[in-house]
This record gives structure tokens, sequence and C-alpha cells, in this order.
């Protein structure tokens, strides 16, 4: 008898780079750019497909500050973050592809009461890209020990969703563990 231990696994690679500028002795501006992308994977109980989600993303700010008078400031800021989420099952082995009886890619789940549920579950499968856009302008006034600070801020959030349980390997179901071993299947169900 051998017992092979699956270990769930993540990975992560961040860095941020800040340039700083200054255009004159009232102006400067700053751009900082944001890189991160990890996944993260983690085998079923019964270890036959793991569960893989990946996340990539990107943040881009450009900041600019303006000193009108000494009581006077204004900020200008634009900035854009893009979010790639991902999710899959992929398998530990190989499996016969006459399994794929819903789905052309994944074999369905069975489940039986009492008993581990095995298969992709399905739940996973996902592809999903935001994208944020950022318009900010702020004014701050100055007298003396007291300042008042205003502004506008203008967001748009894009999302484009492919796949979120769209492509789920079906179910198939059975009452009871005798009912498994006569091959008496009690469902069996395509997600559509």
């Amino acid at each position: 008898f051998r017992r092979v231990l699956f270990r769930s696994k993540v990975t992560e690679d961040y860095f941020v780079t800040r340039a700083d500028h200054k255009l004159t002795d009232k102006q400067s501006i700053f751009a900082r750019f944001t890189f991160d992308q990890g996944n993260f994977t983690q085998p079923d109980l019964v270890p036959v497909y793991a569960n893989v989600v990946d996340v990539h993303a990107r943040y881009v700010t450009v900041q600019h500050d303006y000193v009108l008078s000494p009581g006077f400031l204004t900020t200008t800021r634009v900035a854009y973050n893009r979010t790639l989420m991902g999710g899959t099952e992929v398998p530990l082995g190989s499996h016969p592809a006459g399994l794929n009886v819903f789905n052309p890619d994944f074999p369905p789940t069975v489940t039986i009461p009492g008993a581990t549920t095995i298969g992709p579950p399905g739940t996973n499968l996902l592809a999903r890209v935001q994208n944020w856009y950022n318009f900010q302008e702020d004014f701050q006034i100055f007298r003396g020990a007291h300042s008042l600070k205003s502004g506008v801020s203008y967001s748009r959030v894009g999302t484009n969703i492919f796949n979120q349980l769209g492509a789920l390997p079906g179910t198939l179901t059975w009452a009871t563990i005798p009912a498994f071993l006569q091959d008496q299947t009690q469902i069996g169900r395509a997600h559509v």
C-alpha cells in the first residue's frame, strides 16, 4: 500500500515601481506601477483533480501636484487597474475520454450519499476580467492653522465574465452505496 500526499501550492510574484519628478518649484508628478500575479493549487479531498485559481493584477497611477499659491494646492490623479481572475480543474492523472459524458473536457462528478464526492466539482471553472478607471481632482485651501479640502472623483468599472459556471461537468448520483455497486443510477444530470 502506497500513500501519496498532494499538497496545496501557492505562488506569488509582486513588485511595485514608482518614479517621482519635480517639474518646477510648484509642480511635481509621480507614476506608480504595481504587478501582482499569483496562483493557488489545491487537490480535491480524493486527489483525482486539483482546483487551480489564477489572479493577475496590474495597477497604474499617475498624479500631478500643482501649488498655485502658498494657500492653494491642486492634485490631479488618473488610475487604471486590470485584474484577471481565472480558475480551472486540472486532472492529477489520466482518465478515459469516454467518461466525459456531459462535457467534452471533464468527466462528471460522482456523488454517493455516505461517500466522498469524486471528480471535478466544476464550481471553479471561470474567467473574469475587471477593468477599473479613475479620475480624481482635489483642491486644498490653507488659511493659518486651518485647511479645507474638496474635489471630484469619477470611476468606471467594467467586468467581462467568461464561462462562469457555464462549463460544469455534470453529475452522476446514486441513492446509496449498494445502488452504486449495482449500477442503479438515480440521477444523471448535465448542467447547461
